[in-house]
């Protein structure tokens, strides 16, 4: 498996407080069965702005102390993305990081407030060759009364990658798991922030998951896709693949779904 999303680089962000606690972070991720990570500090305007510089200065700097302890554990370059009006200049100015320099980016939404401008820019960064990946969707308050909003970005070829804590997440899980049951998910991740809060022993959540989704598609969104992410590998959007709102095929998993889940 791959994580797309984490916050293993130290001292920039909310995430990792030293490079001894990135290092205990990785240890975690071997336990679970991860054979590396994407990782995606904070650029976001408002709060914390780390540059693409600082990011690959100090993946250098964990993969040292890696190969030190000999621990086998595959680091790559990316950020997450706070979206506004200047995102696309940060990208052509490699302000800001792609996964690994690859076609993706992984792009943050504001939590409260649908963003008017994300289909413009979504739609420029296509025109561009990129593929947006809107981290965590569930973590949205507007999905709760607009889940089709989502499902028109990936109408239009972007891709969604859901947090696995929010499957154990009272508030989030529902949401969650109808996001996966209407087939809206491309890649699930971690998220991680510490070794101690908002960790990658995400144990419970995998087990959860592959109940949900079997075994075929639980490859595909912890490792096939992740690995096309990694290797620049186009991920079609699978709109088709998406069960509506209005289908009758929905509406009877639904009831399915609120019996088994209630």
């Amino acid at each position: 498996m791959y994580d797309i999303h984490c916050h293993l680089i130290y001292g920039e962000d909310d995430g990792s407080r030293s490079i001894e606690e990135s290092i205990e972070m990785i240890k975690i991720y071997k336990s679970m069965g991860y054979d590396g990570s994407i990782l995606t500090p904070h650029y976001d305007e408002g709060r914390f702005l780390v540059t693409s510089e600082k990011t690959i200065e100090k993946i250098g700097l964990i993969k040292e102390k890696l190969n030190k302890e000999n621990i086998e554990f595959e680091l790559f370059t990316g950020n997450e993305i706070q979206i506004d009006e200047n995102t696309i200049n940060l990208i052509k100015n490699n302000k800001v990081l792609r996964l690994n320099n690859s076609r993706y980016i992984l792009c943050e939404l504001p939590f409260s407030t649908k963003p008017l401008y994300a289909k413009e820019i979504f739609y420029k960064m296509q025109l561009e060759g990129r593929i947006p990946i809107i981290a965590h969707p569930e973590r949205y308050s507007y999905i709760k009364s607009d889940i089709e909003y989502f499902s028109n970005f990936i109408k239009s070829g972007c891709l969604l990658q859901l947090n696995l804590s929010s499957l154990t997440s009272n508030s989030l899980s529902s949401i969650s798991k109808e996001l996966l049951e209407r087939n809206m998910i491309h890649f699930v991740a971690t998220d991680s922030h510490q070794s101690k809060w908002r960790n990658p022993n995400v144990k419970d959540e995998l087990d959860i998951l592959k109940d949900l989704v079997g075994d075929e598609k639980f490859v595909q969104l912890t490792a096939t896709n992740p690995k096309k992410v990694i290797k620049d590998q186009f991920i079609s959007s699978d709109y088709d693949k998406v069960i509506k709102l209005s289908d009758e095929v929905y509406k009877k998993k639904k009831k399915r779904w609120f019996k088994f889940w209630g």
